[in-house]
């Protein structure tokens, strides 16, 4: 720890934990020590700020609910794993001062819980997850505006128990689940068997009837694929993995879509499945596919899909002039590494305004002024210049 925390000793123990907490948070956000990583015991911090441990206790609790710190029995206390979801993740700051209620903590305008759940994490923190980390920054910004408070949960293998349990004791009343898992749905039952509203953020379960907010898969298909037929490319290729997810399908639906547009006849040869666990087969199953179907572009229809092109850059290929190719996610630093410095037009997922969107949703079930339970949100087509 570069710094001690100091409190003053004129400050009252409530008091005391709760500055205790945000210059904790300040160092977090600042310093940003790789997650996972050991953080001072409660001994070393009581010792620091000249506190007692009850009040660094205290002060621990409501961090490590929000995923910013962890505590392992037996290990110790260590950098939590929301930090390492990736940059630009910032804690909820409301817009006024909250005063605090009868239990200590603050009274919040519209007296809204929001749980943010990520499952399952694991513990390889070392690679951000920018899609969690956007929706999060979304949710934060809405929680900001609406004066909401959120509580991060995530874990590698879901324990309904242990986290009924933590439900149960954080009361929140509306819980947003980001990434979409099997396990989630257990969690979903559970929780709305406490009466706690769920709202998925992705459009995997859109079709069981749960509340969801996620983006429009045909339209930023058919956004990437029309800019390269724009461009004055003949044969536009789709390079998509061969995973059973409704954007999968909503992705082909795009492009096809696009074709019909531009008068374009389907040539289902033009379409490239890749086995999303087989990546040596899939570089010469990507070499054979340019060799004989000569594409002279493709819409890339998934980041992880990208790093298989990496063999054939090294070989010679070079993107855009011998290849156009426009991709879908932004796994900008992946992209940016694999066609030496050259990053491709990208169909940006809005994956901020899910959260923000997602945090107002939640609002409404709670308050019961739901209209829409499903919101599909339009992508964004950035040029190369602009990423």
């Amino acid at each position: 720890m570069s710094r001690a925390f100091s409190i003053s000793a004129e400050l009252p123990a409530h008091r005391a934990s709760a500055a205790l907490r945000r210059q904790i948070l300040e160092y977090l956000q600042r310093e940003r020590p790789d997650a996972g990583s050991s953080f001072p015991s409660e001994y070393q911090l009581a010792a620091q700020a000249q506190v007692t441990r009850p009040t660094v206790r205290k002060a621990l609790e409501p961090l490590c609910r929000e995923g910013w710190l962890e505590r392992r029995p037996g290990q110790g206390t260590f950098v939590g794993p929301r930090l390492g979801l990736g940059q630009g993740v910032q804690p909820a700051r409301p817009k006024s001062t909250p005063k605090a209620g009868v239990s200590g903590q603050p009274e919040l305008r519209n007296g809204i819980r929001l749980a943010a759940l990520v499952l399952p994490l694991g513990r390889d923190v070392s690679k951000p997850d920018w899609i969690a980390s956007g929706v999060l920054a979304g949710l934060n910004d809405a929680a900001g505006e609406l004066d909401m408070s959120i509580e991060f949960i995530g874990q590698e293998t879901p324990d309904i128990d242990a986290l009924r349990r933590r439900l149960v004791r954080s009361q929140p009343d509306a819980m947003v689940c980001i990434r979409a898992y099997l396990g989630n749905i257990m969690v979903v039952q559970e929780a709305k068997r406490l009466g706690i509203h769920c709202v998925m953020a992705s459009g995997e379960f859109a079709e069981l009837g749960l509340p969801s907010v996620y983006p429009d898969a045909v339209q930023g298909a058919c956004i990437g694929t029309q800019h390269l037929i724009e461009a004055g490319y003949q044969r536009v290729g789709l390079m998509i993995p061969t995973i059973s997810k409704p954007y999968t399908f909503g992705r082909m639906r795009g492009y096809q879509d696009a074709l019909t547009d531009a008068g374009i006849a389907h040539d289902a040869r033009l379409i490239h499945w890749v086995r999303p666990d087989g990546h040596g087969d899939n570089y010469v199953a990507l070499r054979q596919y340019l060799d004989e179907q000569k594409p002279d572009a493709l819409l890339v229809a998934g980041a992880g899909v990208a790093d298989m092109f990496k063999p054939l850059v090294d070989e010679g290929l070079r993107v855009p002039d011998d290849l156009g190719v426009v991709m879908i996610d932004q796994d900008i630093a992946n992209y940016r590494a694999i066609f030496r410095d050259y990053v491709p037009p990208i169909v940006m997922l809005p994956v901020e305004e899910m959260g923000r969107r997602s945090a107002a949703l939640a609002v409404q079930l709670v308050e019961g002024t739901a209209k829409d339970l499903t919101d599909v949100i339009p992508n964004v087509l950035r040029m190369a210049e602009d990423v």
